[in-house]
């Protein structure tokens, strides 16, 4: 399960709020920072106000260095398909090819207004959604030295060279997202990588990703190359107390679709959507002051990632020093590495220096096999993370 942060900067955030949230994100081992596209907030606006996720994401392309990046969703009717194309194209050329592309059809009326866009009926913002992702991928896959065209009831598109081109090949990663039953899966089964659903319980995401993987199989499509993700309202805390405390000051208790916890809590809650069939989710962030609750939810990331193999941990006699294990790691350990302790579930140590290997004669015979190099943590090597 990838967890990202999604960046909800329309109430008022600068770009230097917004990078720093990126760089804690990226710090604790967070996979993306990804942006809502609004052009305005939902109540009353103050200043610094809204910012531009195209500009924002621009500069962290070039501020960060490891976080996937993306729009969540970027609003079709409010930017021209070919100039959307060139713009992702140069940010993935910036980012070193870490940009995705999440779209949607559009849904916030005042907003369109105070953009001077149309918003049409939902019928016709899914045509409108259907033509704009061909133009898009069409000017992506466009051969050099060709152009490309396109005369369609909603864009006209003449002799576009289709440059610049993107840095990933064939092309970045597209989502998208919304609760359309029938046309939207549809759309997601033909043009997208991810299909996201805004807000749902374990429930409804699994209805979804049944409606998905039928859409797929009516396109003639693997359903297992379609992720299914979910945007959630995740609170974390050191406890549940203060988990709870986030969720008032956010204003997100008492919702449904709000989940709170320790990251142990929170890797719980997340194993039922991954049982449901998500793959992602995507954590709501409107506090750009909250810095630890970044660091929180990377704790919580990180923990699934030492049942992948990346390290499992073998309980070896006291040393001296303090308390010791072994460890058995297919990879070298990091500094930084999160470890879970089997003897106690919920657990972990975070590596602060680089282990040194050992030779298994130091270890007990259960931990001596051929599945990669082994290590002794004393205590000087780790300090645990208090996750209850």
């Amino acid at each position: 399960m990838d967890v990202f942060v999604n960046l909800e900067a329309q109430a008022g955030a600068t770009y230097h709020d917004q990078l720093r949230i990126a760089l804690i994100a990226e710090r604790n081992g967070i996979g993306g920072v990804f942006r809502a596209d609004h052009v305005r907030g939902f109540g009353a606006l103050q200043p610094p106000g809204p910012s531009d996720a195209w500009t924002v994401l621009a500069g962290l392309a070039r501020d960060t260095t490891t976080v996937r990046l993306g729009t969540l969703m970027t609003c079709a009717p409010l930017r021209l398909p070919a100039m959307l194309a060139m713009t992702t194209a140069g940010v993935d050329r910036m980012s070193g090819g870490r940009l995705e592309l999440g779209i949607g059809a559009g849904w916030f009326e005042s907003e369109h207004r105070s953009a001077g866009a149309r918003l049409n009926s939902p019928a016709e913002r899914l045509q409108q959604l259907h033509e704009y992702l061909e133009i898009v991928t069409g000017l992506w896959r466009c051969p050099p030295g060709e152009t490309f065209t396109h005369h369609g009831r909603f864009y006209h598109v003449e002799d576009n060279p289709g440059l610049p081109k993107p840095a990933q090949t064939p092309r970045p990663p597209i989502i998208v997202g919304g609760n359309g039953r029938r046309q939207t899966p549809a759309l997601a089964a033909r043009f997208a990588d991810e299909y996201n659903l805004p807000r749902a319980t374990p429930a409804r995401a699994q209805a979804h990703v049944t409606r998905a993987q039928q859409a797929c199989q009516a396109a003639g499509r693997d359903p297992a190359t379609l992720r299914i993700s979910v945007t959630l309202q995740l609170c974390c805390g050191s406890s549940v107390m203060q988990a709870d405390a986030r969720a008032r000051r956010y204003g997100w208790d008492g919702d449904q679709d709000t989940v709170t916890g320790t990251p142990g809590d929170l890797l719980q809650h997340l194993a039922v959507y991954a049982d449901a069939g998500i793959s992602r989710v995507y954590a709501h962030i409107t506090d750009f002051r909250d810095e630890e609750h970044i660091a929180l939810l990377g704790a919580a990331v990180a923990v699934p990632a030492i049942g992948l193999g990346n390290g499992q941990p073998v309980p070896i006699a006291s040393t001296v020093e303090g308390p010791a294990f072994a460890v058995r790691s297919a990879g070298r350990l990091q500094p930084g590495d999160l470890i879970r302790l089997p003897w106690s579930p919920r657990t972990f140590v975070r590596v602060t220096t680089t282990p040194k290997r050992t030779a298994t004669a130091r270890v007990r015979t259960e931990a001596t096999n051929d599945l990669g190099e082994l290590y002794v943590l004393d205590l000087d090597d780790w300090h645990p993370l208090h996750l209850d």
